[in-house]
């Protein structure tokens, strides 16, 4: 049995020498999402390894339209405009996909995680700025337009409401990490199964 799995342990050093004698490294990096983005290809074809990242960079662009909180006309923030109206917006599905996902994640975590929290985000980077701590009664106001049940999603039409007036949504982190997901499967229906995508920049070249 030894014997057996000795010969299995050194076909597979065999097949990723093979792997790594073929295939070579080949990293691009832009600044996006207020970051740098690193993306790390594997191939055996430098010009459609650039192409495939060119790719992915212009889906990084399409996506920061839609779920940047900085940008005035993202698709973010128009169905923010909305707040409170009664009125259901149709949205695009990496949109829905993500608050979507985002709902769950505040079920699940106790409302640890509650992308609503963006009127509370922004006294604090109004007091970084200033330089001057927000005071408590503007945190009591911001704290009532904050809450995740306020979402409603309407997933047969891909529609969203959100009751409360003056609600903000900051998708923050989950954003970055669900653009990063898409691009990598962009990179790997282009035929780069072997892709790494770092939206903090911090993963070295």
């Amino acid at each position: 049995m030894r014997k057996k799995q000795n010969v299995i342990i050194f076909f597979f050093i065999g097949i990723c020498f093979t792997i790594n004698a073929q295939y070579k490294k080949y990293s691009f990096q832009q600044p996006k999402m207020g970051s740098p983005f690193n993306i790390v290809i594997y191939s055996t074809d430098s010009v459609n390894a650039e192409k495939a990242a060119m790719q992915g960079f212009l889906l990084i662009d399409t996506l920061n339209e839609i779920y940047s909180d900085y940008l005035p006309n993202s698709e973010l923030n128009r169905l923010c405009a909305k707040a409170g109206t009664g009125e259901w917006v149709k949205v695009s599905e990496p949109l829905f996909s993500i608050l979507q996902k985002s709902y769950r994640a505040s079920e699940s975590s106790g409302e640890t995680f509650d992308v609503t929290m963006s009127p509370v985000i922004r006294l604090w980077r109004t007091a970084r700025r200033e330089k001057k701590l927000p005071n408590s009664d503007s945190i009591s106001a911001a704290m009532k337009r904050v809450g995740y049940k306020y979402i409603e999603l309407d997933a047969a039409a891909r529609q969203i409401r959100l009751k409360k007036p003056g609600m903000q949504l900051d998708l923050g982190g989950i954003g970055k990490g669900e653009t990063a997901q898409r691009t990598y499967e962009r990179l790997r229906d282009l035929g780069f199964p072997f892709s790494l995508i770092d939206a903090g920049g911090d993963s070295g070249r």
